[in-house]
């Protein structure tokens, strides 16, 4: 998925993943949030044994990477949170809104439309829906 190739370092939602970001790179940190949206992971300093979890992780990055990945952040407990940042949506919206996308942007980012509204940066368009939707609105109700 295009968007999450979009997220630079500052763009990170919390101090977890930019830990990760730092001492494995931002691609890492990109799968945690592309895989692992909404998640708590734990990455054990040793591996004993095969945790659901960790063979989710093994499928995602494959045995060298996420051996790498243990080696530098071994014993992290990493929350990935389910939504993107207030400034990456803020960013986003700004860059792709061309007046009629405000669906295409909800379901990119996996907001509502009013979320989208919000983080447009034309305080008159996020205070009042466009004169079509209202006119569609009063069509549908007698």
């Amino acid at each position: 998925m295009r968007i999450y190739d979009l997220i630079e370092y500052e763009d990170l939602p919390n101090d977890d993943l930019k830990i990760i970001a730092g001492e494995c790179g931002i691609e890492i940190a990109r799968d945690f949030m592309r895989y692992f949206r909404g998640t708590v992971l734990y990455i054990p300093q040793k591996v004993l044994c095969l945790s659901p979890s960790l063979k989710q992780m093994l499928a995602v990055f494959g045995r060298r990477e996420l051996s790498n990945i243990i080696d530098k952040v071994g014993g992290m407990k990493v929350l990935v949170p389910k939504n993107f940042s207030q400034s990456f949506v803020r960013r986003y919206v700004s860059d792709n809104f061309n007046g009629n996308n405000i669906a295409e942007l909800a379901m990119d980012l996996g907001l509502s439309h009013r979320s989208i509204y919000n983080a447009l940066p034309n305080k008159t368009a996020k205070t009042e829906p466009p004169e079509r939707l209202l006119k569609q609105e009063r069509d549908l109700w007698p």
